[in-house]
């Protein structure tokens, strides 16, 4: 084995802040907003509350399918959070959810997942004015994409949120962007990033750069092999998902919860220097190659689905994500041969019931997601979809 398709790397030169391209990762935001460079997507997400004047108890209508660590900022700042419903797809029920609006409730908080505008964006910001509620945006899977208008993700919400480090090899970094200027920025006190939060994620980032380099050297010895096998390994959870108290459902990971240790932090110096070296154009192109060359490697192939059969123009995917039958399993054997699958959102927050939303439980269930970014080359694609297709048939 000598393919490794694992997280991007970064690697001296990019932590350096070298090279810098004029079209990085500054230059996509827009002129007519006020945005704050934050720790996490979280941390901006925990100004909500204060940054658009809402009490205690007031409700925001959030998606069903969602991670929980997005909504726990949320929860924990004295707000009642309630589902509406997500179709199998992915989309937005927009029947159930204004079947949901009642007096109490202040926000719409929408998700676009993997990259994929939700389709109903433009009709969900119309039932905001009409009714004079707020539009949160998350973006955190959606940097670089635009709807099929040609509109940027992010654009429509009062407030949006976008996540950095989900997207680029940073070891951190979200972004507040405030669209309605009637909303103020308020005067947050923030302080510097947790050294050791930041320096735990710089390892990994340069692990994988070294990886990725290994795997495209033709220098095949029993040296490098070791090397390879050793680096590649892929530690188990840092731990095992705790069982709610309902049956067959695993609660998040501690490291999901929001923690003080992420209130009114910046992005760290490093970070922040590391986006400049970004060229989003490249970008973007290579994801959508590598999620349409994974797409059609992948069409024939038996007891996987691709949650999106098409990629529009327009959009970025964060990542390749399918439903498959007996997903954790077949994730720890992708895991095995050095490809980096997720079983997306497994997880599931202990103060929601799921009871009333079988496709929000079969998406978080059953949606694994393999690697697109930059990184990878078409070799990489290639022996991603033909070791899929061999475990598959076992």
């Amino acid at each position: 084995m000598n393919t490794f398709c694992g997280h991007e790397g970064a690697g001296f030169r990019r932590m350096l802040g070298l090279p810098r391209p004029e079209s990085n990762i500054a230059a996509w935001f827009w002129d007519e907003c006020e945005y704050v460079y934050l720790h996490l997507a979280r941390t901006g997400i925990d100004f909500t509350r204060e940054l658009l004047s809402l009490n205690p108890r007031d409700e925001i209508l959030a998606p069903a399918y969602n991670c929980g660590a997005e909504l726990d900022p949320l929860i924990k700042s004295g707000l009642s959070v309630s589902f509406f419903r997500v179709r199998l797809d992915g989309t937005i029920d927009l029947d159930d959810l204004c079947s949901r609006i009642n007096s109490r409730t202040k926000a719409i908080y929408i998700t676009h997942y993997f990259g994929f505008p939700q389709p109903v964006v433009e009709a969900v910001r119309e039932i905001c004015w009409e009714r004079n509620l707020f539009l949160l945006e998350d973006c955190a899977l959606a940097l670089l994409s635009k709807d099929a208008s040609g509109k940027k993700l992010g654009t429509y919400g009062d407030v949006s949120f976008f996540s950095f480090a989900k997207f680029l090899p940073v070891p951190d970094g979200g972004l507040l962007v405030i669209n309605n200027l009637d909303l103020r920025l308020k005067s947050f006190r923030l302080v510097q990033a947790n050294f050791k939060n930041v320096a735990s994620k710089i390892l990994p980032l340069i692990k994988s750069e070294v990886l990725l380099s290994l795997s495209r050297s033709r220098k095949f010895n029993p040296l490098y092999a070791s090397l390879f096998r050793i680096l590649a390994h892929k530690k188990r959870a840092m731990a095992e998902q705790r069982l709610t108290n309902c049956p067959g459902m695993a609660e998040m990971l501690p490291h999901e919860f929001f923690s003080d240790d992420f209130k009114h932090r910046k992005i760290s110096a490093l970070s922040r220097n590391m986006l400049e070296t970004f060229d989003i154009g490249k970008i973007v192109r290579t994801r959508r190659h590598n999620f349409s060359l994974l797409l059609e490697r992948l069409s024939c192939t038996d007891r996987i689905k691709p949650l999106f059969d098409n990629l529009p123009e327009g959009v970025c995917p964060l990542a390749f994500p399918v439903i498959a039958e007996n997903r954790d399993r077949l994730a720890a054997q992708l895991n095995a041969n050095a490809i980096d699958a997720i079983t997306w959102w497994k997880g599931y927050h202990p103060a929601f019931s799921w009871e009333g939303f079988p496709e929000a439980r079969s998406l978080k269930d059953n949606v694994l997601t393999l690697p697109v970014h930059s990184g990878l080359d078409d070799e990489c694609i290639a022996y991603m979809a033909d070791t899929l297709r061999v475990l598959l048939k076992k």
